[in-house]
């Protein structure tokens, strides 16, 4: 069974850092399996995301919800939804975080 793990960890988010790395993620990373710190730094959750399709066209807007560690140790997404979407707020989950574009069209706070 997938273990949900909180982008957030139940703490509050207070911004990136000057350095851009995240003022919470320090402490909260040092409790995450490997897996979970890897796919963190990949696909961080304060950035704005397009997801790529399987026609390999990307779409929509998106931002990190969660990083789940599955059984067999891989990592999948829950994303929300973002502003432009139809499904607005909408949260998805089991996305693969190589479907994930970033498109720096904003910053995402939680």
């Amino acid at each position: 069974m997938a273990q949900g793990l909180s982008a957030l960890g139940g703490a509050v988010m207070a911004g990136p850092k000057d350095d851009g790395s995240l003022a919470f993620a320090d402490e909260w990373l040092r409790t995450r399996p490997v897996a979970v710190r890897d796919a963190f730094a990949k696909v961080p959750p304060t950035t704005c995301y397009k997801m790529m399709g399987e026609d390999g066209h990307v779409r929509g807007h998106y931002c990190i919800y969660s990083y789940e560690e599955n059984d067999d140790g891989s990592i999948t997404l829950k994303v929300i939804h973002l502003d432009d979407s139809f499904l607005h707020d909408t949260v998805v989950f089991g996305v693969n975080l190589n479907d994930m574009v970033p498109c720096g069209c904003r910053v995402v706070s939680h």
